[in-house]
């Protein structure tokens, strides 16, 4: 995949339009944690087929569904499990009458790790052969450059991507987008509140780090991007993209090191020995590959430093643990959205296993299987599936409750909302651990278990 590389200033000049509303929003993020509980309601097809109620089949012409899914390359695993989760879906809604009397067809489609040439490939074959009335996708270029494909066909889509150039060009022009949501806050949350969570876990007696110096691994590319500038500005000094949250507490933290690492790297033993050099307490690890992130920690962990390791997407996936069992133990690791670990989140995870044979991983599988739902109740609500521009107007002021939390978008930057004390009840952002080979939700509070010091790290 070609891209173009963005240093620091051109990268905070880029993302400033779009920031002016996260940053806002970002403060409102670090208090999440204190909000009432979320609550999820069941959607009614969650409820008939956990008690097992009578379902019916619909016969009229299908509606079809466009699925951008990277069912190969690098995070094809990520791929399989959007299928899954759109599937998911699909299945029940079809078992319970479809929608407005129509079945649903799912028409999956494999974008590579987003490679704009045959990403665009596929857009335009669902949209002017299959004729698609939805596109569904977890994340995309995290540029935003394929807004401008979507806009073309006029055709409404749902997405997890979390990219700023998604909301940089939507609050530029919010009108042009009309079709385009994101389901998925900027992934410049990643680094909003785990300063103040690191702080608890410290006062709470469960770390005790022997300095405030942080050291970072990073990628050359959009997403790693995002969540090292993220983490860089907010364990610094309370910045999301060089604009200062109000009120954020200084933490003190220093950088000590700070390194560009490349996908598929293998060789890990340099920059190790660079940690040892600089003895951080911290290592925030923004390469998402879960091979390159196995690979470092099979590298690391027999002769390691002290320090607690922070590694972005990756871990969050199965196969981090099937694939790295003897590494995985102690890893800290955080989504933007994903079923929350309640009641009704953990059924719904087994209500997957039973499907296809296993859990989900943390995000994406529940993501796509919460915008065919939210999609439903936007056709349904409009009385139309064909008339897309009002099914984008409801999805513009849907209040959607399901498995991630509840959605409810920006109309400006066509984003859904955090939890904040505006939206109590939104989707969380949420840290996990992961312990004895469980992930382990450790914020927010309200479905939160006690962190565990990681076996590495001497007492």
């Amino acid at each position: 995949m070609s891209e173009k590389k963005v240093g620091r200033r051109s990268f905070v000049k880029y993302a400033a339009a779009g920031v002016v509303a996260v940053a806002v929003a970002g403060a409102g993020a670090y208090y999440y944690a204190t909000m009432p509980k979320p609550t999820i309601t069941p959607t009614p097809t969650l409820t008939q087929t956990l008690t097992g109620a009578p379902t019916t089949t619909p016969k009229a012409e299908p509606i079809k569904i466009g699925g951008l899914y990277p069912l190969t390359g690098a995070v094809a695993f990520d791929g399989q499990d959007e299928q899954y989760g759109a599937q998911m879906a699909i299945d029940e809604i079809n078992a319970t009458g479809g929608v407005l009397g129509h079945p649903l067809e799912h028409l999956p489609m494999d974008t590579g790790y987003y490679i704009p040439d045959k990403a665009v490939g596929c857009i335009e074959k669902l949209a002017t052969v299959d004729k698609v009335h939805l596109f569904v996708a977890a994340y995309m270029s995290q540029t935003g450059w394929e807004l401008d494909t979507f806009e073309k066909y006029a055709i409404p889509n749902l997405n997890g991507d979390g990219g700023m150039g998604f909301m940089t060009k939507c609050y530029a022009t919010p009108d042009k987008y009309w079709s385009s949501w994101m389901m998925a806050g900027p992934v410049c949350y990643n680094g909003v509140r785990f300063p103040a969570l690191l702080e608890e876990i410290i006062n709470s007696g469960g770390w005790k780090p022997a300095n405030r110096n942080v050291a970072y691994i990073t990628l050359d590319n959009e997403y790693s991007r995002y969540v090292d500038e993220s983490f860089r500005g907010n364990m610094k000094e309370g910045e999301v993209f060089g604009l200062t949250i109000p009120g954020f507490p200084k933490f003190g933290w220093k950088e000590v090191m700070h390194e560009v690492a490349e996908i598929g790297s293998v060789e890990w033993r340099p920059l190790i020995s660079k940690i040892k050099k600089a003895n951080p307490a911290l290592l925030v690890f923004t390469d998402f590959v879960t091979s390159d992130e196995i690979s470092f920690l099979r590298q690391f962990i027999p002769s390691p430093t002290n320090t607690l390791i922070y590694m972005a997407y990756g871990p969050q996936m199965p196969e981090f643990i099937m694939q790295g069992s003897d590494v995985a133990n102690g890893i800290i690791h955080s989504t933007d959205v994903g079923q929350i670990p309640d009641e009704n989140g953990l059924a719904w995870e087994q209500k997957f296993k039973a499907k296809f044979g296993r859990l989900p991983g943390l995000a994406v599988a529940a993501n796509l299987y919460d915008e065919v739902y939210l999609w439903k109740a936007a056709v349904e609500k409009a009385g139309t599936y064909e008339d897309h521009a009002a099914v984008a107007a409801e999805i513009s002021k849907i209040k959607y409750k399901g498995i991630t939390g509840t959605a409810v978008f920006d109309p400006k930057t066509h984003t859904v909302e955090y939890a904040t004390e505006k939206f109590p009840d939104c989707n969380p952002f949420m840290y996990y651990q992961i312990q004895d080979l469980n992930q382990v939700c450790v914020d927010p509070k309200q479905v939160a278990k006690p962190f565990i010091l990681p076996p590495w790290i001497k007492k």
